[in-house]
């Protein structure tokens, strides 16, 4: 049976972040969220009757805040899920935790249910950098959750940096990736700040509040940590992602690689046969209908095998190793693979691209300007 993953979205948050975009609202009563819950059970348990694969590689609840909801609640989903789908004993199970916002009854909740790795966003261990972003926890916070987890037994962890934020110097952020290197965590995902429509900072940054690290300095901050983690033996494997061997995360891999996942849950999306599917945002909505599928999943590009491409450079150059030149030419016709191949030499003339042993992928260059190369795969 072909396996696949399981994303469950649970879109609220104590306070959501000033930085943030994704599809999240701020602290909701205990019955909005129950309400949620229930929804979200509905659509979960009307994949009985889709003609889906049923067993999955991996789970993946994120948000928002998952570790917002009760015990209570999070079994409530995970009965759901595990009365549709067939677990494979050797999957990855990752939920998203804030510091401050698990305890003993929680987390022995997720080790119950059978999460084996946790992904906790820290951001920063600046006091004064928490404070700017609108996170709700400081690091004593971080390290209680983070001591309390390790001491129940939870042996994958992966912890979330920023860098290039408000008043971040180079030094400053070479001491917060010195030190949360000291836990040893099996994962870091470290990402550049972006000032994305719609947030907070996108406001305090058009009216001049936001004094941010020049892009030299954003860009030495990047390959800092890229050459200190490979020293320490985190495998640098896909943009923004470090893992140490045998940790690299599995279900994020699988968007990268055109596997097939199902998302539930309110704007939740999905990648079935090939077609792209995204849940409806409105929550008052989602809540109403959500026992009935085909008015809460809209269907957002078809399987043609010209996306397909698209998408096989766009996302698969994420990854440090690049892509398979020698898969591509077995899985698509030559006269699809014309258009590209242009772009390929332009890119590796511009030393923005390197081919080698039949994989192209990006150069250190490359990865410098990522948006802008990976823009070039996606044709008109």
């Amino acid at each position: 049976m072909e396996m696949m993953g399981l994303y469950i979205h649970i879109p609220f948050c104590v306070k959501k972040c000033d930085y943030c975009d994704f599809l999240s609202f701020d602290h909701a009563d205990i019955f909005l969220r129950d309400a949620y819950v229930e929804a979200l059970v509905a659509e979960i348990l009307g994949m009985k009757s889709q003609n889906i694969t049923k067993k999955l590689s991996s789970i993946y609840m994120g948000g928002g805040t998952p570790s917002i909801l009760t015990a209570e609640q999070f079994g409530r989903i995970m009965e759901a899920v595990f009365d549709v789908f067939e677990w494979t004993e050797d999957g990855e199970f990752t939920i998203e935790v804030n510091p401050g916002m698990v305890d003993v009854l929680k987390v022995k909740a997720y080790i119950d249910a059978g999460v084996n790795r946790i992904s906790m966003g820290l951001q920063s261990d600046e006091e004064a950098l928490l404070k700017t972003l609108g996170r709700i926890h400081d690091y004593e916070v971080f390290l209680e959750s983070y001591l309390m987890m390790r001491a129940m037994g939870i042996e994958n962890i992966s912890l979330d940096l920023m860098f290039g934020l408000p008043n971040q110097t180079l030094d400053s952020f070479k001491a917060t990736v010195e030190k949360t290197i000291e836990l040893s965590p099996e994962h870091l995902s470290i990402y550049s700040l972006i000032i994305e429509p719609g947030t907070v900072f996108e406001s305090q940054y058009n009216k001049g509040l936001l004094d941010l690290p020049d892009e030299d300095v954003e860009r030495q901050m990047y390959w800092w940590a890229h050459d200190t983690l490979e020293s320490k033996g985190y495998e640098h494997y896909e943009i923004s992602s470090y893992g140490k061997p045998g940790r690299i995360g599995r279900h994020n891999r699988a968007y990268w690689t055109l596997e097939p996942y199902l998302g539930v849950g309110l704007g939740a999306a999905s990648y079935l046969n090939q077609n792209r599917y995204k849940n409806i945002d409105d929550l008052k909505r989602y809540i109403r209908k959500s026992q009935h599928l085909d008015q809460i999943r809209v269907l957002e590009q078809t399987g043609n095998k010209i996306n397909k491409l698209e998408e096989f450079f766009f996302l698969g150059l994420r990854q440090l190793k690049g892509v398979n030149l020698t898969k591509l030419n077995i899985d698509f016709e030559e006269t699809l693979l014309e258009p590209y191949q242009p772009i390929i030499k332009k890119l590796i003339e511009e030393k923005m691209l390197t081919e080698k042993n039949g994989w192209v992928k990006l150069t250190r260059r490359g990865l410098d300007f990522s948006n802008d190369v990976l823009s070039k795969f996606l044709m008109d």
